[in-house]
């Protein structure tokens, strides 16, 4: 889509132009510029994948190996419950769905698979995170595996804590390969790290852009969207060392 048409920008060109109008009335020009700076800040890709590559690139990407860990942990990233579906792998969203699909590499014949994730199902039909990245890994992994489900987890203090559980449960001891994605990793590791686990993180699915074309900085609606992940992780981040959870 070209960047004149993103539905971002019109708000912020709208609010600029009001500003320009209303110039004589000085304070609502000034805040009518404040809500344009603001625009540019969260919505322009030229600073919304500067922020979110901060986080991902505190480690490297796809670091692990199927002989790494006989163990894997794979982190749900939700449930998408807006349209009807029939198949229950369709209920991921975006996320869940990139980081269950990147796990396959990782996932060996003799491999102790935990997919972990309950979610916030709407539906209301029981359907967890874990369910769904199960019907779609199912087919794409070896009959061998052991493939375990951890369904209760809301937030990623639960993913560790519940999955730690579920592998002393079935007796699984040794190193972990941690699979989520790459701005997730820097506060999922730590977590995991808390708990005990020996981990090899398996960072995946990385979002920030290295090269930015010439209009990224006016506001769009993928800018807004990285600029919500990376604020959603420092904000947790800073909650869960608070919390002392890291």
């Amino acid at each position: 889509m070209p960047f004149y048409l993103d539905p971002a920008l019109w708000p912020f060109l709208l609010a600029l132009l009001s500003g320009f109008a209303v110039r004589w009335r000085g304070r609502a020009a000034v805040g009518l510029v404040l809500v344009c700076i603001a625009m540019v800040v969260l919505g322009s890709p030229a600073l919304s994948n500067v922020w979110l590559s901060s986080l991902e690139r505190q480690q490297p990407l796809h670091a692990c190996t199927v002989d790494s860990a006989s163990t894997v942990v794979v982190l749900g990233g939700g449930l998408d419950t807006r349209y009807p579906v029939q198949q229950t792998a369709e209920r991921l969203s975006e996320t869940s769905w990139r980081r269950a699909l990147s796990a396959v590499p990782v996932i060996g014949p003799d491999s102790v698979v935990v997919l972990s994730g309950g979610g916030r199902n709407l539906g209301g039909d029981g359907v967890t995170e874990a369910d769904a990245m199960a019907a779609l890994l199912t087919p794409l992994i070896p009959d061998t595996v052991r493939l375990l489900r951890e369904s209760r987890s809301r937030n990623t203090f639960d993913n560790a804590r519940l999955s730690a559980e579920v592998l002393d449960t079935q007796g699984v001891v040794g190193p972990v390969t941690l699979v989520t994605s790459a701005a997730h990793m820097p506060r999922a590791g730590a977590v995991f790290a808390k708990h005990g686990f020996d981990l090899c993180r398996h960072a995946v699915a990385p979002e920030g852009q290295p090269v930015i074309p010439r209009f990224a900085l006016l506001p769009q609606v993928t800018g807004y969207q990285k600029s919500y992940v990376a604020v959603r992780e420092w904000v947790a981040f800073a909650v869960y060392r608070w919390r002392s959870w890291i």
